[in-house]
């Protein structure tokens, strides 16, 4: 499992073992390992899909989602409605049919016997602090691992982004307990430059980050502990 996840992508669906949250982790590696890599060949995404169809990001690791046919699985799906059982078949990288799909009815490459296990969308992790870790490790298995897929970045204030020249060793010493400090040089300066860098790396997950409030104020006050100006907050 962690080889498979070495090379797993951000994926449309993430298949759960019905077990106790003592062997939950466990499952999910087992049950993801069988929907993201299950020897087929993994590549750069864009190698596999056209972008028009949503499964297009740029970067990240992917193996060819065409043609899979997922049966018998317990679908919870995230509206809030009761679990049902039922198949589930994705084609061009996209859910194309839910329902009861015979495997001879289509042309699929793969059948997965989900039975006993649950199907759900993957997870948000609404407060991530992956900003420097996802450039670093960006198959991002501690997250995958978890049936997280998506993550939003730049919580408590303490973004990467934007960063001023000057204090950017005394910020990245004042954010390593909280971010870690990896070996990576920090070249961005502006917000858009390190969006970027992220795209750029390739990350497993989809990414979404905040303007944070501690890089803003440092780039108009530094690290002054004293009530900002009207100009400066207008400056923020």
């Amino acid at each position: 499992a962690a080889q498979a996840f070495d090379r797993a992508e951000q994926g449309l669906i993430i298949l759960i073992s019905q077990v106790g949250h003592q062997h939950h982790q466990g499952a999910t590696a087992l049950a993801a390992e069988q929907v993201f890599y299950g020897g087929g060949e993994v590549r750069r995404r864009t190698d596999l899909c056209r972008t028009d169809t949503g499964c297009g990001k740029r970067g990240a690791w992917s193996i060819a989602m065409s043609g899979l046919l997922i049966q018998g699985a317990s679908i919870v799906d995230g509206t809030g409605k009761k679990a049902f059982v039922a198949d589930v078949a994705v084609n061009d990288c996209l859910i194309s049919e839910i329902g009861r799909i015979p495997a001879e009815t289509g042309n699929f490459s793969r059948v997965i016997d989900a039975r006993g296990l649950t199907l759900t969308p993957g997870f948000i992790d609404m407060h991530s602090h992956s900003d420097l870790l996802q450039m670093v490790k960006p198959q991002a298995a501690a997250k995958i691992c978890q049936g997280i897929t998506t993550e939003l970045l730049g919580q408590d204030g303490l973004g990467v982004a934007p960063l001023t020249d000057g204090h950017i060793e005394s910020y990245r010493r004042h954010v390593s307990g909280l971010l870690g400090d990896p070996d990576l040089a920090w070249t961005w300066r502006s917000f858009g430059e390190y969006l970027e860098r992220l795209q750029r790396e390739g990350t497993a997950t989809n990414l979404a980050a905040l303007a944070s409030h501690g890089p803003l104020r440092i780039a108009v006050a530094g690290m002054e502990e004293r009530a900002l100006t009207p100009k400066e907050l207008d400056r923020m």
